[in-house]
């Protein structure tokens, strides 16, 4: 991870303070893994794991706080099976 993306990474972090709250009220919590090139990489965790809204939950909590981020360009779950189709529902459906 280079200098500017750890600066971006500590500003994510800033950001999904008040994500996790939310998800810690549910039992869930999300980390990130990574950031590279304003791509942020999350993970979710406890409740979160196998949880039936968690693409909801990725494009509607997540991923909007994130891309509120200068520098964020998207996020990802890379270790969550997410079908591609179904978050782009969802994102058409939030926008």
């Amino acid at each position: 991870m280079d200098r500017s993306d750890m600066r971006l990474l500590a500003d994510v972090q800033v950001a999904l303070k008040a994500v996790k709250s939310r998800l810690r009220g549910h039992g869930g919590d999300v980390t990130v893994r990574d950031v590279s090139d304003g791509i942020v990489d999350v993970d979710f965790q406890g409740a979160c794991r196998g949880c039936p809204a968690q693409a909801f939950t990725h494009v509607a909590v997540v991923e909007a706080a994130l891309t509120t981020v200068p520098g964020v360009t998207g996020v990802k779950s890379s270790r969550s099976h997410l079908a591609p189709a179904v978050v782009e529902r969802i994102r058409r459906a939030v926008r």
